[in-house]
């Protein structure tokens, strides 16, 4: 694929404990990442440096914010943009999925929008029959 479809922003703040298995959630996508950083103290920016992101940092006001400040200052240059908070990863089949098929898409069959709500039901009823959480 010559022209890049997606590009992932993730944003951080203090997430050394986290930030590893986002990024290597993202493993096999060959999407350019963005980590929008608020000023992280902890070792999240030393763990950032092993991997293949471009790190900028930008205050933190809040996530809608931070979000349309990457929209509007990261140099993408791609169809779409997927953000990500460095406490989530990406499920297997949702990075199978845009490992595999992402390029291969058209506007008029977008199964994406299955696939996320299906991923998102799953997660749904996975919280509701938690012990810790009731919906």
């Amino acid at each position: 694929m010559t022209h890049q479809a997606l590009t992932i922003v993730v944003l951080t703040f203090n997430e050394e404990a986290n930030i590893r298995a986002c990024l290597d959630s993202l493993t096999g996508v060959g999407a350019p990442v963005f980590v929008v950083d608020s000023g992280s103290k902890d070792r999240t920016l030393e763990i950032l440096a092993g991997y293949d992101v471009t790190v900028v940092d930008h205050p933190f006001a809040n996530y809608a914010a931070q979000r349309n400040w990457a929209q509007a200052n990261i140099p993408w240059a791609t169809d779409w943009v997927l953000h990500l908070d460095a406490g989530e990863t990406c499920l297997p089949a949702l990075n199978q999925w845009l490992e595999r098929d992402y390029g291969r898409v058209t506007y008029t069959t977008n199964p994406v929008h299955y696939l996320l709500a299906s991923n998102v039901m799953q997660s749904i009823r996975q919280l509701k029959n938690a012990d810790i959480l009731h919906l």
